[in-house]
């Protein structure tokens, strides 16, 4: 029995060791990783904390092998990063729910228009060619010039203004309100 006590000992604390050094390597990837899902600083720490909590048990149940190749797999804090975050944001949101009276998705994240808008943009896109996206995602998300998009996509000048004067008709086509019948007798 000394042997078996001596032996999970050795065993608890080659999984301290091994959790102490993917928490060193891995700590602030965790942490910037839960502030670009949106979350404060303080409420990413609190996740961070959970995160790192939910890897020790991991860490408890696996072998010496599983565990030596487990820091190397970011792949598996990201699961356990998204897992905690999603839960964080269903418990605030049932708190919000029981504590105001305001809708929780003005507390939690962004608006119902927000939602929208960005679900007609991506309906934009799909209806678009995919040298269309190209251009307009080029030009208006990543700030690409238009002498850069004709080169990158061996089109002319004028090709890259066409297509970009296309789609932002279109999209504001998709984005501008529905006139109201009371609307179209007046005009």
């Amino acid at each position: 029995m000394g042997s078996d006590a001596s032996g999970a000992l050795a065993l608890e604390g080659e999984v301290i060791r091994d959790f102490d050094r993917m928490y060193r390597e891995n700590a602030t990837y965790v942490l910037r990783l839960l502030r670009r899902f949106g979350l404060s600083r303080q409420e990413a720490e609190d996740v961070s904390h959970d995160v790192f909590e939910e890897l020790f048990l991991k860490l408890l149940s696996l072998d010496r092998a599983e565990r030596r190749s487990l820091p190397f797999a970011r792949g598996f804090l990201f699961r356990l990063a998204w897992g905690r975050f999603a839960n964080h944001r269903r418990r605030h949101s049932v708190r919000s729910e029981t504590l105001s009276a305001s809708p929780p998705e003005v507390l939690v994240g962004p608006d119902a228009l927000d939602y929208v808008l960005a679900r007609e943009m991506a309906a934009l896109l799909v209806a678009l060619p995919p040298r269309d996206v190209a251009v307009f995602v080029g030009f208006e998300v990543f700030g690409n010039t238009v002498a850069e998009l004709s080169r990158e996509l061996a089109i002319s000048d004028y090709d890259v203004r066409t297509i970009l004067r296309v789609a932002r008709a279109r999209l504001r086509a998709v984005l501008a309100p529905h006139a109201t019948p009371q609307e179209e007798d007046l005009g």
